[in-house]
């Protein structure tokens, strides 16, 4: 009885936030250096600097370049997956679930609340840092082709996802300095007075 109250204990413990996460790891991705190579330990990847019997010790614990560009290509498609929550939980709060084609890449909506466009900048941010981790990391592999083309696909990815967060800010911007505008417009309308009103 007691060892079961234990379990319940330690399922509800509780876990790093998912954002802290991927950011924790695209900034260690961002910080590879040239010769360095990438392992996983637990949630976070680590970065597996030169030493002697590296190797050795690679093969032993399975850590292939084939797993380590995996665990790039996981980790940002998953910060891909987690940018697109945020867009569409954001829509369907605005719009209370109306609309239903709510996919970021759908230009002209400008629901964006500070705290999603705040981590919309960070992962954008993170995003473009991580782009000379990744090409250090091609300087690693320079002699595989096959595994410097996959970087270069994940670099390609990422490069496209960064613009379109930045035509989505643009859009946001334009929309709300066009509100500002108006607001400033109805504003001095309001309290504009005539010289014979104001005699």
């Amino acid at each position: 009885m007691s060892s079961d109250k234990k379990d319940n204990n330690e399922d509800t413990s509780p876990k790093e936030n998912n954002f802290d996460l991927i950011i924790r790891n695209l900034k260690i991705l961002s910080s590879i250096k040239p010769h360095d190579k990438i392992i996983k330990k637990g949630d976070t990847i680590k970065i597996d600097t030169p030493y002697i019997y590296q190797g050795i010790t690679r093969y032993w614990n399975g850590d292939s370049r084939k797993e380590s560009l995996h665990l790039i290509e996981h980790l940002v498609d998953t910060t891909f997956n987690k940018i697109d929550l945020i867009y569409s939980n954001e829509i369907e709060y605005r719009t209370g679930g109306l609309n239903g084609n709510n996919n970021y890449y759908n230009k002209g909506q400008s629901y964006f609340e500070t705290e999603n466009t705040q981590k919309l900048q960070i992962f954008s941010n993170e995003l473009k840092n991580t782009i000379s981790g990744l090409n250090n990391l091609k300087q690693t592999y320079n002699s595989d082709i096959s595994i410097c083309s996959r970087i270069e696909v994940v670099i390609e990815k990422i490069n496209l996802r960064i613009k379109k967060i930045q035509e989505l800010f643009s859009i946001k911007i334009k929309h709300d300095s066009s509100i500002k505008k108006k607001n400033n417009t109805n504003n001095d309308n309001e309290y504009c007075f005539s010289d014979e009103e104001s005699e």
